[in-house]
């Protein structure tokens, strides 16, 4: 049965089924998903209950059968007893063939974190922005969000830079100007630059307005009252920098 599911057999296998007794192996469904044949899944999964793996659903994605894929994840959240796939590789595959639909259902799993992280890496790459916008509802690390903003200033891909950028702390949008002062793309440098400058601004202010908690903190505990002490009021603050 095994052989006959992975090479799309559908015949061979209900007839396998009625005249042997030892029934359905979790190498038949992933070999049917892997190569595509979303009857033979739909009919293996039916006929023999708790069969489907998180294996099937990988190898479906990664040889980019999204349609098995969608189908595994919604078939496996309407059961009441289900539990969430393992999704490893899977997901970066899905990222990649830019099918939001798919992406969204995947995510909805128990996915890795790392393959979702190199899947940002891998969209951003390939200016995949829609796919890189769903990705993103999902907590990531900051590191894969920097790398994949360097991903895209290295292969020029405008909308997606200027969607990651807004993401990126002053540091890491200076890093990734290397990228686009190397691969001299004026139009990514200068959105880059306008990135930064409101990012800078923005983290001063931030700084400041820390600050300013910190002296009114500082007048209730200790008293100080209205000071006009520069290196104790928030005016002091502004006329150092």
């Amino acid at each position: 049965m095994d052989g006959a599911a992975a090479r799309g057999r559908l015949d061979i296998v209900k007839w396998l089924s009625v005249v042997r007794n030892e029934g359905c192996t979790i190498a038949a469904i992933d070999g049917a998903a892997k190569n595509g044949h979303l009857k033979v899944v739909k009919w293996l999964c039916n006929h023999y209950i708790g069969r489907c793996s998180s294996g099937a659903l990988n190898a479906a994605a990664k040889n980019g059968h999204v349609d098995i894929v969608k189908w595994l994840c919604r078939r496996n959240r309407g059961r009441s007893d289900h539990e969430p796939y393992k999704i490893t590789y899977g997901v970066q595959a899905v990222a990649c063939s830019g099918d939001t639909d798919a992406l969204r259902e995947v995510l909805r799993e128990n996915c890795s974190w790392y393959y979702v992280g190199r899947a940002l890496e891998d969209a951003a790459s390939q200016g995949l922005t829609d796919v890189v916008k769903v990705i993103l509802t999902v907590n990531l690390q900051q590191s894969n969000v920097s790398r994949a903003l360097k991903n895209a200033v290295d292969m020029g891909h405008e909308e997606t830079v200027k969607l990651m950028a807004d993401l990126c702390s002053s540091s890491e949008i200076r890093a990734a100007q290397v990228n686009s002062t190397a691969s001299c793309n004026k139009k990514i440098s200068d959105l880059l630059c306008r990135a930064l400058e409101a990012r800078d601004v923005e983290e001063k202010w931030g700084y400041f307005r820390t600050q300013r908690k910190t002296l009114e903190r500082m007048k209730t505990y200790r008293g100080i009252g209205r000071s006009q002490d520069k290196s104790v009021s928030f005016c002091g603050l502004l006329r150092s920098w």
